[in-house]
This record gives C-alpha cells, sequence and structure tokens, in this order.
C-alpha cells in the first residue's frame, strides 16, 4: 500500500473509550475504527501519522516536555510558601525584565526571523516566539502592578520600616541601658543619620 494510501486510511480521532490507552496515539485507524497503537511524539498525544509532524503540534509538544521538566523540578526541590505577595510579584516583574532582555540579544543576532521544515511550512524563530510571549506577558503584569498601585503600597510599607527602624534607634539611644545625656544622645542621633546618608543607594 503507498503512503498515500495509508494516509487516506486513517484520520486523527480518540479511539473508543472501552479500547483507549492514554499512553498510545490518541487516532484512529479508518478502516478498523480502532484505537492507533503506536506511541506519540515526545509531549504529544498522537505520533507523526496522525498529525505529530505538524509543526504547531511539535512546538505544542515541546512546550509541554518544557513545563513538565520544569514542574518535575519544583517537586524535587520543594518551594517555600509566598510570605510577602507584592515583593514577590516585584521580584517576578524583575525576572522576567531580565528574561525579556536575554532573549532580545538573541533575537539582535537571529539571521532569519522565520524557519522553513522539511515540508515547505514557515514558521516564527521560537526565540522570536519566546520573545514576543515575553514582552506580552511583561507588558500585562506591568499593567496588574500599576492598576493595583502594587509600587505605592511597596513604597509605604519600605516607609513604614524605616520609620520603625528610627523609633528603635532613637528609643535606644535615651534608653537607661545607654544612660546618654540629652545632649550627647542627639549627636550619636545625628552621626547615625550622616552615616546612613552616606550609604550608596540601593540598585
Amino acid at each position: 500500500m503507498s503512503s498515500a494510501g495509508t494516509l487516506a486510511d486513517e484520520v486523527v480521532a480518540t479511539g473508543p473509550e472501552n479500547d483507549f490507552d492514554p499512553t498510545r496515539c490518541r487516532g484512529t485507524v479508518r478502516s478498523t475504527g480502532r484505537q492507533c497503537r503506536k506511541y506519540p511524539i515526545a509531549g504529544g498525544t498522537v505520533c507523526i501519522k496522525h498529525g505529530g509532524a505538524a509543526p504547531q503540534v511539535r512546538h505544542a509538544a515541546k512546550r509541554r516536555v518544557v513545563n513538565a521538566n520544569a514542574a518535575a523540578l519544583v517537586a524535587r526541590s520543594g518551594y517555600d510558601p509566598v510570605a510577602d505577595p507584592v515583593e514577590a510579584l516585584l521580584d517576578t516583574a524583575g525576572e522576567m525584565i531580565a528574561l525579556k532582555d536575554a532573549l532580545a540579544d538573541q533575537v539582535a543576532r537571529l539571521q532569519d526571523v522565520t524557519v522553513t521544515d522539511r515540508t515547505g511550512v514557515e514558521s516564527v524563530s521560537a526565540v522570536l516566539a519566546a520573545y514576543e510571549r515575553g514582552l506580552d506577558r511583561l507588558a500585562r503584569t506591568l499593567v496588574a502592578i500599576n492598576r493595583l498601585g502594587i509600587m505605592e503600597r511597596h513604597v509605604s510599607i519600605e516607609e513604614a520600616k524605616l520609620q520603625m527602624m528610627a523609633d528603635a534607634v532613637r528609643r535606644a539611644v535615651y534608653s537607661h541601658t545607654a544612660n546618654l545625656d540629652y545632649d550627647t544622645g542627639q549627636r550619636v542621633l545625628e552621626a547615625i543619620v550622616v552615616e546612613l546618608q552616606a550609604l550608596p543607594a540601593a540598585a
């Protein structure tokens, strides 16, 4: 039987429920109506003959493999619960910007922004596609940060922390333990202020 005849004899579909094996290709053989017994491509649900060779199917399968590997790594390594959602979101935005910049550098070095597979079908370079997705997600994250007023809340939290530290230092300077007179306490506080102002600004 020719390859054309074989392809015409089979279609992509879900096999009979009473005979379905999730580890096998989800396509069915048209002549028998039974599920294809071949294994699907890595990360996919169908074999090469039942659509696994299509560029969009291969790309989706690769994404599933990457996500599965990342999930497995997290499961092995464990993770800490989020104690400060505001700080966590700001950190995430920072990582997204770093990733966007790294991908932008790779995009700038691309010779061609499209690639052609062996069937002659053109698709956008994986690096460019990842860069575009990164831009979109970063934009949505920044919009969320702005809409929720997270930066203002973050600044308010930091100011409150600084005020608490200043109050603690003032109490310590004028405490019975320090045993300083008022004028000496003032000079100590002024010296602390000078030292703090001399510290380099946070990046």
